[in-house]
């Protein structure tokens, strides 16, 4: 599906993505794409449960928000045109071992601590490895520094959570734009 050049820019100045849902693509937003149960490129299953779940950790209402539809919808465009904090760090793409692995020494750290996957951790847990993680006090931490993929996660999860007019509304702040676009349609 092809869409008009003014409603694209308008609709990706809201946050707005393609995704693909019932084999047809979509321009929504992350929230929406997660609503609508919207295909995953990249991310497997046990990825997308361990990055929702370490963003309600880090930033409750991330995975709502559509978290993982926005990492992995990121990781599957450009480079130049990708919105991930992982970008900005002098880290070289593609990023898509970064968050494998990040996910992955996540989920191992989990189990050997507490015998399960990150998503299956109660809240205390949760935390309690995340300290941990902060501290880069996991032994046997096979993957990006753990303190780099708090960072990493985090920002991610302020983005897709408050980075929106939407995310601003939550908050009660008037979302005022560093440059405004002119209304020209």
């Amino acid at each position: 599906m092809t869409y008009p050049r003014r409603a694209l820019l308008k609709a990706t100045a809201s946050g707005a993505m393609l995704f693909a849902v019932a084999g047809r693509t979509h321009l929504l937003t992350p929230r929406q794409a997660r609503a609508k149960e919207a295909a995953f490129r990249l991310l497997k299953d046990a990825e997308i449960r361990c990055l929702d779940a370490m963003g309600e950790a880090l930033v409750p209402g991330s995975a709502s928000a559509g978290l993982a539809h926005f990492v992995d919808a990121q990781l599957s465009c450009s480079f130049a045109e990708s919105l991930l904090t992982v970008r900005y760090l002098d880290i070289a793409p593609p990023w898509e071992p970064f968050y494998r692995s990040a996910l992955a020494a996540t989920n191992k750290a989990a189990q050997a601590r507490y015998g399960g996957a990150f998503h299956t951790l109660s809240s205390e847990q949760a935390s309690k490895l995340v300290e941990a993680m902060a501290n880069n006090a996991i032994p046997d931490w096979v993957g990006p520094p753990s303190a780099l993929v708090l960072f990493v996660l985090r920002a991610d999860a302020v983005d897709v959570r408050y980075g929106t007019m939407a995310g601003f509304d939550g908050l009660d702040i008037p979302y005022l734009a560093h440059i405004e676009p002119e209304d020209r349609w």
